[in-house]
């Protein structure tokens, strides 16, 4: 249907009685129709083909308002949609910076200063116990603690390290949380009040880091059982360190079973004759090293020496 161009309201109906009109008025004109009648006539068929016009007409205004309108619509929606973006990126650049700086926005706990010092260990021992990991119990004993403090964001906290996971697959993690601290001491080789320091904050470190409550349980028995062992209070050679030995193997090599199928079992239950076969491995070893020490090879001596013997 082709546009009415002009509103038809504004129109105003022609007066056909006028001189201009009366060629229009003649074909209606007749024996029983007069030139006023006629124009009457005219007047009738203006109004009514107006009426209907008009009609015409406020349909194509109504048809432009709807149209205006879903334009209208189609632009609100375009502008929030161009906002909600905007508000997404915000809010996802908010998270990126709180995850990035997570320390700048911690809550501020409603507590006094504490008289000692928080037990904080190092951002990798922190990661590898978040993870459910083993850790060296060296992290945790004075020394260790003392080095994190002092060491404490050394690290550029923008730095990325590439790290593998257990499935495989490598991921970039903060550099920070992957750099082991200096002058790490292996579990078998600390003494033993270092050992008794150690492992009660590693249990409340668990206990931080949302382990379950019965590896928590767990490893306190197995530590404890081994500091109320014979072998603690024994004064024969290598029998306390045997404990440490066993304690340093038994505890790593049970978080490697414990992610393996069918492999794991309760660490706590202290295989006394792996214990012994442990302190006879120490047993061994430095009967081997003191032979050696003592009896050193032929080959050691100088060249001169083996010239001198063999010319007589």
């Amino acid at each position: 249907m082709p546009r009415i161009p002009i509103n038809l309201n504004s129109l105003i109906c022609p007066d056909y009685t006028l001189e201009l009109f009366q060629d229009t008025r003649v074909p209606l004109v007749n024996d029983n129709t007069t030139h006023d009648q006629a124009a009457v006539i005219l007047t009738n068929i203006w109004t009514a083909s107006n009426t209907a016009e008009q009609l015409l007409w406020q349909l194509q205004v109504s048809a432009d308002e709807d149209a205006a309108e879903a334009l209208r619509q189609q632009d609100r929606k375009a502008l929030a949609l161009k906002e909600a973006e905007a508000a997404k990126e915000k809010e996802d650049q908010h998270k990126e910076e709180r995850k990035r700086n997570l320390g700048k926005f911690l809550p501020i706990p409603d507590r006094p200063v504490p008289h000692c010092p928080p037990v904080i260990a190092s951002q990798s021992a922190t990661r590898r116990m978040d993870k459910g990991d083993c850790v060296p119990l060296w992290y945790y004993t004075n020394k260790g603690l003392e080095n994190a403090l002092s060491t404490y964001n050394s690290t550029d906290d923008d730095a990325l390290s590439l790290l593998r996971g257990l499935d495989g697959l490598t991921s970039l993690i903060p550099a920070s949380s992957t750099k082991e601290s200096k002058g790490v001491i292996e579990d078998q080789d600390l003494d033993w009040e270092d050992f008794c320091i150690a492992a009660p904050w590693m249990i409340e470190a668990m206990g931080r880091a949302s382990w379950p409550p019965e590896r928590i349980q767990m490893m306190s028995n197995f530590w404890a059982n081994l500091q109320e062992h014979l072998f603690r209070s024994s004064g024969a050679p290598f029998e306390q360190k045997a404990l440490l030995l066993y304690q340093a193997e038994q505890h790593r090599l049970w978080h490697i079973a414990i992610n393996t199928p069918h492999a794991g079992y309760n660490l706590s239950n202290i295989n006394n004759s792996l214990l012994r076969d442990t302190k006879d491995q120490l047993f061994w070893k430095e009967r081997t090293r003191s032979e050696a020490d003592r009896d050193p090879p032929v080959s050691s001596l100088p060249n001169s020496v083996c010239l001198t013997t063999n010319h007589f």
